[in-house]
């Protein structure tokens, strides 16, 4: 529970680097147009996760799948800890 806590309380400064990122690095005239698209990312993936994972969680016990998406989770926070592009993101970008 105590990490979920820390999770909810991070998750501003994640989103607000995020956003900065896109806002030097789009275009103005593109930047309605990719934060609509980061928004219908960002808000069908509960309805996604929940039409994957209602049926799973029949099939499965939930304890594996906490076990599975914990793993992957990591995973993912590992690749994008190694990845060039995410590491580099905050550069200033060469004219």
């Amino acid at each position: 529970m105590a990490l979920v806590f820390l999770m909810g309380i991070l998750l501003p400064y994640f989103n607000a680097n995020t956003m900065v990122i896109l806002q030097e690095r789009v275009e103005e005239a593109y930047q309605g147009r990719v934060f609509s698209f980061v928004s219908i990312v960002t808000g069908s993936a509960m309805p996604l996760g929940m039409l994957f994972f209602g049926p799973a969680a029949d099939a499965v016990s939930i304890e594996w799948l906490m076990i599975f998406t914990g793993t992957a989770l990591i995973l993912t926070g590992i690749a994008a800890y190694f990845s060039k592009g995410i590491r580099l993101s905050h550069e200033p970008l060469k004219d």
